[in-house]
């Protein structure tokens, strides 16, 4: 449809289409309000069920850097020192009397209940809640108990730590679990 325009302010013909009834003028400038006919194209189609919008959510997902990796376990094993700690001092044990193998028993049970439990339950430790990052699926939805539980699992494997140095810190309880830490 061709319509001939004529600006109300300074009677140019040349213009931009701005809405259904609006103009602008390209000379001066004046927003001029006349109907034109023009339809302009939507950027959402209403869905046929209920008339809700039909929109697609784009997450970028960003994976938590090797330093703030580092930071999470360094905080969270220093909470689960401390709490193990305390409950020494609660129960009357004397910790210098405890043998070390049971120290390293007690400390692995302790961060294993510690990191299934926050894990499953929040998407994150104390030492994520710090760094301001989370872990989660790969296909972008909260973990499973079942990943959780292998996370926690690899964990304990002596050489898992140093698999983030070789692998562009994608540890090796983040692969077999199919997780990654991103940033929240």
């Amino acid at each position: 449809m061709s319509t001939t325009f004529i600006c109300e302010k300074c009677g140019n013909t040349t213009f931009e289409q701005m809405t259904y009834t609006q103009a602008r003028c390209l000379q001066c400038g004046y927003l001029n309000f006349y109907d034109s006919g023009f339809k302009g194209q939507r950027e959402f189609q209403l869905s046929p069920e209920k008339d809700l919008l039909n929109l697609e959510t784009k997450t970028i997902l960003i994976p938590a850097p090797f330093i703030k990796r580092f930071v999470n376990y360094l905080t969270d094993s220093l909470f689960m020192a401390f709490i193990i700690v305390l409950v020494a001092l609660f129960l009357n044990f004397d910790l210098l009397q405890l043998e070390t193998k049971t120290i390293q028993l007690s400390s692995i049970a302790g961060l294993s209940i510690y990191y299934l439990v926050t894990e499953y339950f929040f998407g994150k430790t104390l030492g994520k809640k710090f760094t301001k990052t989370r872990v989660i699926s790969l296909d972008g939805n909260r973990l499973t108990f079942g990943q959780c539980l292998l996370r926690t699992i690899c964990r304990i494997i002596p050489f898992d730590f140093l698999t983030g140095f070789f692998f562009n810190g994608s540890f090796l309880h983040d692969s077999l679990a199919k997780t990654m830490v991103i940033e929240d």
